[in-house]
């Protein structure tokens, strides 16, 4: 849990330095960061009796080190000489620059012309135009360089990365090293153990007295002609017609992808594209140009190379997302008045439509380039858009119908039949006759007799005694 919070606290002690690096760069003037303490001075020095218990941000015109500082050191400076001794890292950005001393973890650094003789316990990351480290150099761990002209007269002992022109090796290396360059020179001082591969169109110039058993040229120049071999053979044009067929196909992939799997996406770009189409194009201009500014900003401080980089990687997918949008929006509104709407035909229309226009030599570089603004702005105004909604339908007008009073309708002549003695049933002479039970609350069924009916005086007589003294009806009078 400790060497969590430790952690975090390293990390975050490094993005506060890497934003008070870039804000000193930005005022110009000298600014000594310690805590949260601000001094402005043209000219900063740190004596030897001088210790401090934290890391350090500053930016001046000239800076002199030769104290110590127990935590990270974020630096810049037009001019730095450096004595001192640092415990972690140091973060440098200066346009000339001397340094010696002790650091005890990595060294990075950035500048027009270095001298380097520090103890760099960990390793070393510099770019630099001019770069020279001296015999007392020493690098614990393993060294990457990009230099137009590098001089190596120190000592290291892990793996060696090398990017420049003009490579002069004549120190002691014990890892593996990697030269891409324009020329190299291996001194009569140099002691490389591991193996050294150079990629370089020309040899590698070795003096007498230099060691390096394992060493592996390759010939860039041969295979650059082994690769362009069919340029040669079927032509420029051929190779180009090749490689936009590969890039329209790819296109063309990633756009049916992108519809078939975010229809909404899609959808919505298109409607940002028709309902916004002036603030898109507004947005669009300040995005195609305010990014890559920002990314050159950002390269400035040491800790905004990995945001640079992530930047500029998003810039180049919005610029991509950018067209396959706009080609979906050409397709969509050709398709506006039909009523089976199908998003992969809208694109593979709108597709088809902006590769026909493309061929045209002014035309077709207009087009892309209004695509791509387009594109950029409605990419940066899809969040806000709603999806489409269908027409509503055409209410249709109803003539009022005149309310007319019913008339009765007469009932039908069928007078009722006459009764008559044959329409009365007949009941013969001692026919038995079941009367009906009568049920009132909760009194049981009394069971009747069946009783042989003479008369009606009989039967009533009958029905009287049979019939309990509560369900008697009261006596007519």
């Amino acid at each position: 849990m400790k060497s969590n919070l430790r952690s975090a606290m390293l990390c975050w002690r490094r993005l506060v330095g890497g934003v008070g690096l870039l804000v000193g760069l930005c005022l110009g003037g000298a600014v000594w960061v310690h805590a949260i303490q601000f001094n402005s001075e043209e000219r900063l020095d740190l004596p030897t009796q001088n210790v401090i218990s934290d890391s350090w941000y500053a930016a001046a015109q000239e800076m002199q080190i030769a104290g110590t500082l127990q935590y990270d050191a974020y630096i810049a400076a037009s001019k730095i000489v450096f004595q001192g001794v640092i415990n972690q890292d140091l973060c440098l950005l200066t346009q000339e620059g001397l340094l010696s001393g002790v650091v005890g973890g990595d060294l990075r650094a950035v500048g027009d012309v270095l001298k380097i003789s520090t103890r760099v316990h960990e390793s070393l990351v510099v770019v630099a135009r001019d770069l020279r480290i001296e015999n007392n150099a020493y690098i614990k761990e393993g060294m990457a360089v990009v230099a137009q002209k590098f001089v190596f007269t120190g000592t290291v002992l892990g793996k060696a990365d090398i990017l420049g022109g003009d490579i002069e090796l004549d120190g002691s290396m014990g890892g593996d090293v990697s030269v891409r360059g324009k020329k190299l020179r291996i001194g009569p001082n140099a002691r490389i153990d591991g193996l050294l591969t150079y990629y370089s169109g020309q040899p590698v110039v070795l003096t007498s007295g230099a060691r390096a058993p394992r060493m592996k040229w390759i010939n860039t120049s041969l295979d650059a002609a082994k690769e362009n071999w069919w340029v040669s053979r079927f032509g420029k044009l051929s190779v180009d017609i090749f490689f936009g067929i590969l890039f329209s196909l790819t296109f063309l992939l990633v756009g049916l992808l992108l519809v078939w799997l975010m229809p909404s996406f899609t959808q919505r770009f298109g409607v940002a594209v028709q309902t916004k189409f002036w603030p898109s194009l507004g947005w669009g201009l300040v995005l195609l140009i305010g990014i890559p500014l920002g990314i050159v900003l950002l390269l400035i401080s040491i800790l905004g190379i990995p945001l640079a980089l992530i930047l500029g990687l998003l810039y180049l997918g919005g610029i991509f997302l950018a067209r396959l949008g706009v080609a979906y929006w050409v397709g969509a509104l050709i398709f506006s008045r039909s009523q089976n709407k199908k998003p992969v035909l809208a694109f593979l229309t709108g597709y088809v439509i902006l590769a026909l226009l493309s061929f045209i030599p002014v035309l077709g570089f207009v087009m892309n380039w209004a695509a791509i603004v387009i594109g950029l702005g409605a990419l940066a105004l899809v969040k806000n858009t709603p999806l489409p909604t269908g027409p509503k339908p055409a209410s249709v007008p109803v003539a009022p119908v005149p309310w007319e009073q019913p008339q009765p309708q007469p009932l039908p002549a069928h007078p009722a039949a006459p009764m008559t003695a044959k329409s009365l049933p007949r009941i013969s002479p001692g026919a038995k006759v079941k009367r009906p039970v009568r049920k009132t609350g909760k009194l049981k069924a009394v069971k009747k007799r069946s009783t042989p009916v003479s008369s009606q005086r009989s039967r009533a007589k009958v029905a009287r005694q049979s019939t309990p003294k509560i369900l008697r009806s009261p006596k007519r009078r």
